[in-house]
């Protein structure tokens, strides 16, 4: 058990992510003592239609270049290979975002030729090297930042983009969310994507989401979360 002075002792904070990825967080904060509530502001959900990823699964051969930029892409994509029966598939060169999306591939047989410093699109475009008239896939989230195909682009590559998933509002927790900002019973919410920012701001209403950002703690995963959250 962690002792009455450890650095978070006493302090409740909010967990946002989606409830299948909030343990490890979870764990890490009740270690130095905070209360840890996990109410999901957004969950992953189904494509709004497989074609396009089933396509590029099924024609995988002719890229050049397969780019991960979550976790989710990974797990997703090699759920939906599964399910179309491609046990083997022909590896194009990859390239993961960051050392999570790497540990994805890696659980799966395949290693990422390159992982940037800086889990950002615009460090994983200078990763990639030699892509001028190359195909590269990206399977990713139905919303996401356009800097690594823009990029990408206009070095010269023929960049694809296919819906693997879509991240959507989770309201499951949201009345509870507002018993505990009317209460001041929040000390800190952690964010780990921009979605959830916008889905924790949107649950609460603009009077009550003011009121804790003057009292409580704005933790943020990155810069990226933070800027493209925060800025509205």
């Amino acid at each position: 058990m962690p002792s009455r002075f450890a650095a978070l002792a006493g302090r409740t904070i909010v967990v946002t992510r989606p409830a299948a990825q909030a343990a490890g967080l979870a764990r890490a904060l009740k270690r130095q003592g905070a209360r840890v509530l996990c109410l999901p502001t957004i969950r992953i959900a189904a494509p709004t239609s497989y074609g396009a990823l089933d396509k590029a699964i099924r024609t995988l051969g002719s890229y050049d270049c397969l780019v991960f930029t979550s976790q989710n892409a990974v797990e997703l994509f090699f759920a939906r290979a599964d399910f179309l029966g491609f046990r083997s598939l022909k590896r194009p060169k990859l390239f993961a975002i960051g050392p999570k999306t790497a540990a994805a591939l890696r659980r799966h047989g395949w290693r990422a030729a390159a992982v940037p410093e800086k889990s950002r699109g615009e460090a994983l475009a200078r990763a990639i090297t030699g892509v001028r008239g190359a195909r590269v896939l990206i399977p990713r989230a139905r919303k996401a930042r356009e800097e690594l195909a823009l990029i990408l682009r206009r070095r010269g590559a023929r960049v694809d983009i296919v819906e693997a998933y879509r991240t959507v509002e989770d309201r499951r927790g949201a009345a509870r969310l507002r018993r505990l900002a009317d209460a001041d019973a929040i000390d800190a919410v952690t964010f780990t994507s921009a979605s959830t920012v916008f889905s924790f701001a949107r649950q609460l209403g603009a009077a009550r989401w003011r009121k804790l950002l003057k009292r409580a703690t704005a933790a943020s995963i990155g810069p990226i979360t933070a800027v493209e959250g925060f800025r509205k």
